[in-house]
Order: C-alpha cells, then structure tokens, then sequence
C-alpha cells in the first residue's frame, strides 16, 4: 500500500469520527433545541441504533468512500435548514413526533451513520493491501486507549469535546472547499462539485438571511444568548413590552419592562410560605435561611431576600448562564449566593436543620424517578428548621404517576401538605398539563396563610395582590387528586413533550422558537 493510499485512508477515519462526534454533541444540540426533551425519552435509542446499522450497513455493501464523504459534507453543511423546516413546517402537516423523528434522522441518524460507513469502508480497503490480524490487534488497541484516555482524562476528553462542539462546522465548510476543488478537477465529477458548491454558498449565507428576514417582520429583540451547555437566550418583546428566559424549548421566566413584575403570578405563590403564622414569629427569633433550587429569572429570590427579610438566601441552578443572565437583565439581588450545581448533591451535601425554606422549581417533572424522588423528599426534609416548609414546583398531568408518587412520599415524611394549581381543580383536566404547587410543613400546626396584614400590604406591588388573591381559590384536595387513575410515565412521556411543544408555541409565535 502506497503512502497516498494511507494518508487518504488516515484522513477519512479522522473526518468520520469528526462527523460522528459533531452529530452526537451539535446535531443532537440543535435537535432538543427545537423539539424539547423528546430526544431524552429512552424509546428514542432503538430507533438511532436501526438507523445508524442500517445506514452503516448500506454504506460499506454499495457505496464508495467518495459518495459517502460527499453525502456527509452536505448534510452537514445543511443540518440548520433541515432543523428549521422539521421544526417549523413539518408539524403543521403531520404529528409533530413524526416531525421529531425525521429531524433525529436527518440531523444525527444518518450523518452518524455516514461517519461510521466511511470509517469502515476505509478499513476494508486497507484489510486487502495489510494481514487482518494487524487491522484487529490496532483497532483493540486504539479502543483500549481511548477508553483508559476517557477513564483517567475526563476532563481533557470534555475540553477537546467542546472545541470540536465550536469549531466544527467551519472545519467541515473548509474541507467542504477543498473537496469541491477536488470534484471539478475531475471531468465526470462536476456536477457533484457544482452541487457541493451551491450548498455550501446556501449554509454560509442562509444564518443571515435567516435573521435578516425574520428580525425585519419580527417583534423581539435579541438581548444575549449562550451555548456553552444548552441553549440559554434573553430576548426583550417589543409587543408586549416584556423580557423572556428561554431554556432550549422553554419559557422559564420573565418580567414586564415597566415595574419589572412577573409575567408569571405562580412565581408569587411561592412566598406565601412565609405567611404561614409560625414562620412569622420564627422570623422575629433567630437568623433564618431559605434554599432556592432553580433560579429562573430571580422573582422568588427578590421576593425571599427583599419582602420575607431572610437573612441568607442561597440560589442553586445547574446551569451558570441562567445564573449570569438572570443577576445581568433581571436585577437578581446581589446579597443572594449563587451556586453552580445539582439539586441533589448539593442537598444531601448540607447539615441537619440548616434551612426554614426550601423552594424547588426545576420544572422536571416528567422526568423524576421515584428513587430521586425519594432521596430528594427525605434529604429536603431533614435539612429542614424544625417548623421548616418545602415549596415543591410540579409540572404534570393529573394522570401521571409521577404526581402521585410525590403527593404518596410527601405524605409520608412531613406532617402536612396542601397543593395548589392555577386555575384550581377545573383546570385539571385528564391530558392537560397543569401547574401544581406542594407546601409540606414540618409543624404540628396546620398549614394557615395569613395573607398579609397593613403592614405588609405597602411592601406589594399590584400584580402581587391579585396574585394573593387568586391563590386561596386555588387549593385542590388531594384526595380528589387520588381518584384519577395513575398511568404509567413510560407510556404518557411522548403526550406531556408533545403538550409541551404545543403550549410554548401557542405561547410565542413560531419566529421566536426559530431565531431566539
């Protein structure tokens, strides 16, 4: 074998581990950006693991190396556009999990599959020139090494990942250049050059036109926007003279430009914990400690710090940008701490009776396991003050199990609970996402709301009283909430995205879900 041959076959092992990992970290990025949390539901794994062997299989049995690596460079180069029309188009035509799935595809199934078609087409041209016994001892010895290399250098591995993650596409645009150069230098192969071109010049100038479009007929600003982990933007509604966080494919706060009050009155029910008699006068005795998990955009840690007076507030998210954003756009106290991690760890990391308040808003509840549940109810509750209350935000169907394994767990570790919904029990309506709000105490006294007295009216604002107002109304009975059948959350994850999917863009138009 020629030194040609080896550098060719050297090069197209690297572009289709390159393709590969791109998929899997942008290709897979752009696809939840769009589509949810579709793509976390485990039934998605079968379905990439057929079309990868498929496509892998159709690749080393009837394709060329040099269709494979031309098939891959356009898809690539052309993963935006297919995002946006699966994202946008297709589900006004058909069911928007279908519309998912040909998104995952296109976007990672296929391309991926490309990638590993060119990895061994190329071995099995270098097996007829080298003794197979070679090709087998290297490629377990590359696979050895890189699982000790992922094993003892996580952290260089997650490094070189993210620099892949940002540099990739214009890598590919690059060899994409040099490999239409390549076509047209070939007489029978022009017009895959002539292709090659034409997608190249559309990926390059279509993000621009995109905007340029878009912004021109739109009603948002873009604020800021982050990529380092998910996709976190701050954009200001000109419309409704208000300013949004989104998360991927969701709302998980805003505030009105004018007066800076919640877009969301929800937000303000979380206080009301503090209203409880007990926690009152508990105030009044000692130095008291509130723990806020999920930061959102900061409305119930003003509220914590700023109308409850405690004395410490401790603010975690497992995502810094929503962090940085919400202390940046959103005027998040500074006399708040702010920390960078997950829920649990950091719960079960703190000391017995260290909290009066806990506030849990993480909005994932279709995705808690009962065992999560479970540590993360008990740890809650011992990390509690003795007269200490739990907020626990729930987002679910009436019908979901995971509803009543928590009402089942908080039940039976605190001494009492009440639970409210927007709207009060007729919006709970089998299929229908629903809002709950959990107050479990620790005390012997049953949970009471003094709303406010004159005192503590001058310190609110008029979408904090009708807040209040709408709360005492809202309070389900949760043995009305036992007589709905429980079905299993395996078999109700794809309807609660798919609600999901559908409230957000009846929330905002579907330009904001494409450009911001």
């Amino acid at each position: 074998m020629n030194l040609m041959a080896i550098v060719k076959f050297l090069f197209h092992t690297c572009f289709g581990l390159l393709v590969v990992i791109d998929c899997i970290l942008n290709g897979r990025l752009s696809v939840t950006i769009m589509f949810g949390s579709f793509f976390s539901n485990f039934q998605n794994f079968p379905f990439l693991t057929v079309m990868l062997g498929l496509i892998t299989l159709r690749c080393v049995f009837s394709t060329t190396s040099l269709s494979i690596f031309t098939s891959i460079l356009i898809l690539s180069m052309l993963r935006n556009i297919l995002v946006d029309v699966c994202a946008l188009l297709l589900p006004s035509l058909i069911d928007i999990w279908i519309s998912a799935f040909i998104c995952l595809a296109l976007v990672v199934s296929i391309p991926v599959g490309l990638g590993l078609g060119l990895i061994i087409c190329g071995l099995s041209k270098f097996a007829k020139s080298v003794n197979v016994r070679i090709i087998i001892f290297s490629f377990t010895v590359c696979v050895i090494m890189c699982i000790c290399i992922g094993f003892f250098h996580g952290n260089q591995v997650m490094l070189i990942s993210r620099i892949v993650q940002a540099y990739s596409h214009s890598i590919i645009s690059t060899i994409s250049l040099i490999h239409m150069c390549y076509l047209l230098s070939k007489f029978n192969l022009k017009p895959q050059s002539l292709t090659l071109f034409f997608v190249l010049l559309i990926s390059i100038s279509y993000p621009g036109l995109k905007r340029q479009l878009i912004t021109k007929f739109s009603r948002f600003d873009l604020v800021d926007l982050s990529l380092s982990s998910s996709l976190v933007t701050v954009v200001n509604d000109r419309e409704l003279d208000v300013k949004i966080m989104r998360i991927d494919h969701s709302i998980v706060g805003g505030v009105f430009n004018e007066g800076f009050e919640s877009v969301f009155e929800t937000f303000y029910w979380y206080e009301l914990a503090c209203h409880v008699p007990w926690m009152k006068s508990t105030s009044k005795l000692s130095e008291t400690h509130a723990l806020a998990v999920g930061c959102g955009v900061g409305i119930v840690v003003d509220a914590l710090i700023n109308r409850c007076k405690f004395d410490q507030v401790i603010v975690i998210d497992n995502n810094a940008d929503v962090l940085n954003f919400a202390s940046k756009y959103f005027g998040l106290s500074k006399n708040a701490s702010l920390i960078t991690t997950d829920d649990l760890t950091f719960i079960m990391a703190q000391d017995s009776n260290t909290f009066e308040l806990i506030v849990h808003d993480v909005f994932s509840g279709s995705f808690m396991r009962k065992t999560y549940i479970q540590e993360l109810i008990s740890n809650c509750f011992r990390i509690l003050s003795n007269n200490g209350t739990l907020v626990l935000n729930l987002v679910s169907t009436v019908e979901m199990e995971v509803l009543h394994n928590i009402i089942q767990e908080l039940q039976s570790v605190f001494k009492q609970l009440k639970c409210f919904c927007e709207g009060g029990i007729n919006s709970v309506n089998t299929g229908a996402l629903v809002n709950f709000i959990f107050f479990a105490s620790k005390s012997e006294e049953p949970l009471q709301f003094n709303i406010y007295n004159n005192n503590d009216q001058n310190n609110y604002n008029a979408a904090v009283e009708i807040a209040f107002s709408n709360f005492i109304s809202s309070e389900i009975q949760l043995t009305k909430l036992k007589n709905y059948e429980r079905i299993n959350q395996r078999k109700t994850e794809w309807s609660i995205e798919k609600a999901h999917f559908k409230s957000m863009r009846q929330m905002l138009p579907a330009n904001f879900w494409l450009l911001y």
